[in-house]
């Protein structure tokens, strides 16, 4: 119901020719409680998911960062981090020897400028409702209308600062409707027993994706100091659009720059991680297992390429450990005493 909402928004953000914000989302939950060991969970359970496919409906007027599940990118960048991962491509890290496994020079992740979060937080069953019945001559006809409300509740972020740029708070209501009209009466010899209705309601997980989508379009809009007002009266009602909001699109999105820094200056993070190539003055790494105090038996090794290193001139020895080492401050900083003696 709000593509043409989205579509409109995502041009006049393009319009503005602003960089694109990098924004990413954290948990959108359920918080009303309601379940039912019949139905399950009356509140859809994806609330995060929605704001994600909304941020995707702007079509890169504003760029995603994924934040909420990053488990494979943390897996790969262990692998990089251990010498596993390779893309059957030898590299050059500045030696004489080729090496298979994937260097990893450092800043790969792109920083985000805000995140989302927040909660579908009411749902209000039949908050409304009336109707009416009548009949004549056992020939009556009834109306019925109810009414039900849920509520969300979100808030967008800046990620360096933590300060809450701005929140919204938005109500969708629900209609339910149900006629119907019924005979019960003798023709001739024959008892005739007939009944015929209607009844529907509007999809609920529709309304919240509907109001979750809006509240996307006014939290950026806060971020990018572009007005969303104008496009409001591009909603739709409750007709599901045929075509996506990325092909209503007339303004073609501003170029990003590049996100990654030249690499040519840099030395690889996992090169000296028992790397035995020779020492050319620089900074250097030298690797620590987890939660040992001595050096590995390859890390030893470049004890005496430093100290050769050393009489040429000045090197700057890096002390490196796992970050999976999540050790009590007590504990870390005696480890890094013994490490460092």
């Amino acid at each position: 119901p709000m593509e043409g909402v989205m579509a409109c928004f995502a041009d006049w953000v393009a319009a503005s020719r602003k960089p694109p914000i990098v924004i990413g989302v954290g948990d959108v939950k359920d918080y009303t409680g309601k379940y039912s060991i019949e139905e399950g969970n009356a509140i859809t359970q994806g609330g995060s998911l929605m704001v994600y496919s909304a941020l995707g409906k702007l079509s890169g007027a504003v760029r995603i960062a994924e934040r909420f599940d990053p488990s494979v990118t943390e897996r790969e960048l262990s692998y990089i981090d251990r010498r596993r991962l390779g893309n059957e491509t030898l590299h050059n890290l500045g030696g004489p020897d080729m090496v298979p496994w994937l260097p990893y020079f450092g800043g790969t992740i792109r920083q985000s400028d805000y995140f989302i979060v927040g909660g579908i937080t009411e749902v209000n069953y039949d908050i409304r409702s009336g109707g009416g019945e009548a009949g004549v001559s056992q020939i009556g006809v009834k109306a019925r209308q109810y009414n039900q409300q849920v509520a969300i509740d979100l808030r967008i972020v800046d990620t360096e600062t933590l300060e809450v740029v701005k929140t919204v708070s938005l109500a969708k209501q629900f209609t339910g409707y149900e006629v119907g009209a019924n005979v019960f009466r003798f023709f001739g010899s024959d008892l005739f027993d007939i009944n015929i209705g209607q009844r529907g309601q509007e999809p609920v997980q529709l309304g919240i994706r509907a109001a979750l989508e809006e509240g996307v379009v006014q939290l950026v809009s806060a971020v990018s100091n572009v007005d969303y007002r104008p496009c409001l009266n591009q909603r739709q009602g409750w007709s599901i659009s045929e075509m996506p909001a990325e092909y209503l699109r007339k303004v073609a999105n501003t170029a990003a720059g590049p996100t990654r820094p030249g690499f040519s200056q840099i030395g690889a993070i996992n090169d000296a991680q028992g790397s035995s190539g020779a020492l050319t003055g620089k900074a250097v790494q030298i690797s620590f297992n987890f939660g040992a105090a001595d050096l590995a038996g390859d890390a030893q090794g470049l004890i005496d390429q430093i100290a050769a290193a050393a009489k040429r001139g000045s090197v700057e020895v890096v002390l490196v450990a796992r970050d999976t080492e999540n050790f009590d401050p007590g504990k870390r900083d005696a480890l890094t005493d013994q490490r460092i003696a």
